[in-house]
């Protein structure tokens, strides 16, 4: 799968398997620099989905009457 098509969720364990093995010794060094891009690569991906979800948030706060209205950021 491509990484722009993933979701959260699949970045972030494909990220975990990603970091998995980095941290194996005997990992050669190119094959660790290419996971390494990958990773970097899934970051990117994981902070513009997550970026996106911010932007959607629906902030709560009082009006001047007291009552909670909400907000959608835009």
């Amino acid at each position: 799968m491509k990484i722009e098509d993933m979701t959260l969720e699949q970045a972030m364990d494909a990220l975990d398997e990603v970091v998995k093995k980095l941290e194996d010794e005997e990992t050669s060094l190119d094959n660790s620099i290419e996971n390494f891009e990958q990773g970097v690569k899934l970051v990117a991906r994981c902070k513009s989905l997550m970026d996106g979800y911010e932007k959607r948030i629906t902030i709560l706060k009082k009006n001047s009457l007291g009552e909670i209205e909400e907000i959608e950021e835009e």
